[in-house]
Parts: C-alpha cells; structure tokens; sequence
C-alpha cells in the first residue's frame, strides 16, 4: 500500500518554538522573577501590611525628630522643618497616602512641641505657625504626590505580570498538544498568582445544559470529570450566559467544598461557548485584585488553543479518511499540479501500466492525447476559479500505447500550492458496452431493412 504525500500547511515545530521563546528577553526576565516570587501580587487587602506601613511612617517620623534633636545645637540655630522632609518622602514612598499623611502629622506635632516657639512667646510666633500650615499642606501634598506614583507602579507591575502569564501560557499552548495539561496549568499558575484556594475550567454541555467540571485545583480528584453543575437563569453561570451581572451564588457543590467567594468569565467557542473559567476562596476577602478583563484575556488564550486542537483533530480524521480511500484502490486517485503528478495510488498506477519509481519523471501532459489538451486547460480553469471541476472524459496514454478511456474530475487540495486531487475512473467496459449496443443497432437496421428491400 502506498502512501499518500499529501502538502497540508505545515505544523510548527517544537525546536523553532522553544528557540524563539530563549530569545525572547521580556519572557526570560519574567520567567526567572517569576520562578523566585511566584507571581506576587501585592495584596491591598492584607491588613497586617497596611499596619506596618504607619507603624513605620510613625516611627520614621520619630527617629528624623530625635536626628533633629541632635543636630540642631551643633549647628547653633534653630531650623524648625530640617530633615522633616524626609519622614514624610519615605513614608509616603513605602505606604502611600495614608502613612505619608500620619508622618506629616506627626512630624508637625514634633515641630511644634520641640522647635517652635511656645505660643505668645515671640513676635515671630504668627510666621513660625504660618510656615508649619504650609509645612503640614506641602507633605500631604507630597504624600498624595508619592501615593498616586505609588498605585501607577503597582498598576504597571500587576500589568506586566499579567502580560508574562499570558506570554508563558500563550507560549505553552503552542508547545503541547494536550488540553489536559494545557488547563492543569492555567489553574496552578491563577492559584499560584492570586493565592486562591480553587480554580475550575467547566465544559458546557449543550445538549443537556449542564457545566462538567473539566479540569482543576484544590478540589478532590474523584470530582474531576464527574462533576456536573445545572445551569438556572437564577445561578452564577446562567446569569453569566445571559450576558447579565454575574454574583456568587452557592449550590451544594461549593458548599461542601468551603466556597464562599468566586469569579468567573466565559471561555468562547465556535458554535457554543465551550465553558466557563472560575476561581474561588474558602475566606470572605475579596477578588478585587484579580482582573476581570485579564480572565477573560486567560479564557481567550484557552479558547484559541482548544479551537486549534479541535481544527488539527478533525485535520487528522480527515487525512486518515482520506488515506483509507487513497489505499483502499476502489478507483484512481493522484496528487497533482502543473508541474505533474506528485504521487498517486496502485489503482492509478495498474491502469496506466507505470511503476511507482517512474512517477517523478512523469507529466500527466505527456500521457494525455493532443486532442484533450483543450479540455485539461478548461479544467484547470476552473479549478484555479471554483476549487473544483466538472468530470469529464478523455483518455491516457499507457506505458505499452494503447490508451485507456477514463472519467476524470478533481478539487483542489491547498490554494497556495495549487495542488489538487483527481478522481479517475476507468470507463473501458462501459466504452465496449457502448460499442457492442451501437453495433447491436447497426446489424439489427440493417436485418430490418434488407427484407423490405427485396420486397420492392
């Protein structure tokens, strides 16, 4: 059995892949950051941080009052808002608005109770109190100033972490061919991102309008592919599906598993969506870190690699269907262009009387009549034009001469190739049927006439 050398658009290669990701220096960066902090995203709901940064800003506002202290007879003047500037930047830089804003106002108090004079004292009392005013608003401008730098980092951070998740899943989608390990790891690396205690890739059955759970982590792995959820108009995924606003709704699957919190977007599919991504927590904290619109960017790269892997299986059914015609001889078959045939099957081959070995040399031009050369070129006319032409007949020339009738039609296999597929079916003893009837007619006339003939 022969076997088909069919020119499909060619897959890309594992090594081509993996070397264009090491030249890649954005990827590489956040590979080797990423691999060291697992993807940390700064939390603003963690209480504990938020007390370390003004038990900082105090304390920092304390130590530059004691530095001042100390400084301030060596230099023998007094110099009220000396190195309290400080406090206020490192704060702010470390906390935001917030501690800057406490360091400010501790430093002020400082000012007051140490540096300034006592009220009533001086008749510079009222500017000395007018540059404190100024000194509090100039650090709470400053504070705000730091905080706004501040959020646009921590914004710009999240951003680029997002972006190398994305570029490393993108990245891993082309390198494996298996949806299995492709949703294995979209979920470890959103529980490891957002520090989440489950994640769930859910598969829409529209048959019977339920979601299976597909894939996932942290749940019991008996529940995998076993676990099925029915879609209301009342649940989260039936609000979802209807495009209205999603809130987290508890049915006993999640209860039993501890859920009290979840976010989830729409995976897209051809026809029907082909599921639903969601993360989930066991504490009442918010999601409010996790961007919506960097799921759904997570979904739309799962999306396309469960659209390719889908196109590239029903690619290989194809070919397998189509190899099992070519194989199976019930009629011609070749692969050809312009240039010649590329290869075809032993039916082919038998009828022609050629060898497998001599199909390089050979043109389908030059086993063809002169007369029929006409109705090659209209077909391949109307191939390039349709993508497919209409059988006709004509006949071939075999290896020993003779020629051999034959139906001939074909459909083109790649446009960029301009390749295509010809059906060809042997019509010799359809010929002599045809023969032997016009010769049945012709004898029977002339039996017919003869008598009538003698009559006269």
């Amino acid at each position: 059995m022969s076997m088909m050398n069919v020119s499909f658009p060619p897959r890309t290669e594992k090594k081509v892949l993996t070397k264009r990701m090491s030249k890649n220096m954005f990827f590489k960066l956040f590979e080797k950051t990423n691999r060291k902090n697992k993807f940390n995203v700064t939390n603003f709901d963690n209480k504990w941080l938020v007390v370390r940064n003004y038990f900082i800003a105090i304390s920092l506002a304390i130590f530059i009052i004691y530095i001042k202290m100390q400084v301030d007879p060596l230099l023998g003047k007094s110099t009220p808002f000396l190195l309290l500037f400080s406090a206020i930047i490192l704060s702010g830089w470390l906390g935001g608005l917030g501690p800057g804003i406490v360091a400010t106002l501790v430093t002020g108090a400082g000012d007051l109770l140490f540096f300034l004079p006592p009220f009533g004292q001086t008749s510079t009392n009222s500017a000395a109190f007018f540059q404190l005013i100024v000194f509090i608003l100039e650090g709470a401008l400053m504070s705000l100033l730091l905080d706004m730098r501040r959020r646009l980092e921590l914004v710009l951070k999240e951003r680029l972490t997002h972006q190398a998740i994305i570029t490393e899943l993108g990245q891993y989608a082309l390198l494996t061919s298996s949806l299995s390990a492709l949703f294995k790891k979209t979920t470890q690396l959103l529980i490891e991102t957002f520090h989440l205690t489950h994640c769930a890739i859910w598969q829409y059955i529209p048959e019977k309008n339920i979601l299976l759970l597909q894939s996932g982590t942290g749940w019991d792995k008996k529940d995998i592919g076993k676990i099925k959820i029915i879609i209301d108009e009342s649940s989260q995924e039936g609000l979802l599906f209807s495009g209205k606003e999603a809130f987290f709704t508890k049915n006993d699957f999640l209860q039993q598993n501890g859920i009290v919190s979840s976010m989830s977007v729409i995976i897209p599919g051809v026809s029907n969506p082909f599921g639903v991504l969601s993360i989930y927590k066991t504490k009442k904290q918010s999601l409010r870190q996790v961007n919506k619109y960097f799921l759904q960017n997570i979904s739309h790269v799962l999306a396309t690699a469960i659209n390719k892997s889908f196109s590239e299986k029903a690619l290989r059914e194809s070919q397998m269907r189509f190899q099992k015609l070519f194989d199976s001889n019930i009629i011609g078959l070749t692969i050809a262009n312009e240039d010649g045939i590329l290869d075809a099957n032993d039916t082919f081959l038998k009828l022609i009387g050629y060898r497998r070995s001599e199909l390089k040399k050979l043109h389908w031009q030059n086993i063809t009549p002169s007369e029929y050369e006409e109705a090659d070129q209209l077909a391949i006319a109307e191939l390039k034009k349709k993508g497919s032409c209409s059988p006709f007949e004509k006949e071939y020339i075999c290896k020993d001469g003779s020629r051999v009738p034959i139906l001939i039609g074909a459909i083109r296999l790649d446009k960029s190739k301009q390749q295509w597929i010809c059906f060809i079916l042997d019509i010799t003893k359809q010929k002599e049927l045809e023969k032997r009837k016009d010769d049945f007619i012709s004898i029977a006339s002339h039996e017919l006439k003869t008598p009538v003939t003698s009559l006269k």
